[in-house]
């Protein structure tokens, strides 16, 4: 959608805007859920999902589609940085091996594309 010129908006509404109706239908299907849950979840889409998308595809046009592939396969790494530093989590050996595997194939992704 990026190449064909499409604007920010227009690829962040083809992705995450679709799945507002059913939201909706399951709010009728789940009455225990209540308006705060529903606050909650729609926060959560609007900043994790809108406005990062939103940010992604704006910095996609500077970088091209590639290196950001490369740059958001990191996101779990930085997730679990962030999960440590900030909620004191324990990794074990294999999330540890798990990391360097990604950061290693992003290394070499992007080494690769230079040449």
């Amino acid at each position: 959608m990026q190449s064909r010129k499409y604007s920010e908006w227009e690829v962040i509404q083809a992705q995450s805007l679709w799945s507002l109706p059913p939201l909706a239908a399951a709010s009728l299907a789940f009455p225990h859920l209540n308006l705060s849950v529903l606050k909650g979840g729609v926060l959560l889409g609007v900043l994790d999902t809108v406005v990062a998308y939103y940010f992604f595809y704006k910095g996609m046009r500077f970088v091209g589609p590639l290196y950001s592939a490369v740059i958001s396969a990191t996101e779990p790494v930085f997730a679990m940085v962030y999960a440590l530093l900030v909620f004191g989590q324990r990794l074990d050996g294999l999330q540890y091996l798990g990391a360097a595997l990604i950061l290693l194939s992003s290394i070499l992704a992007a080494a690769r594309t230079r040449r």
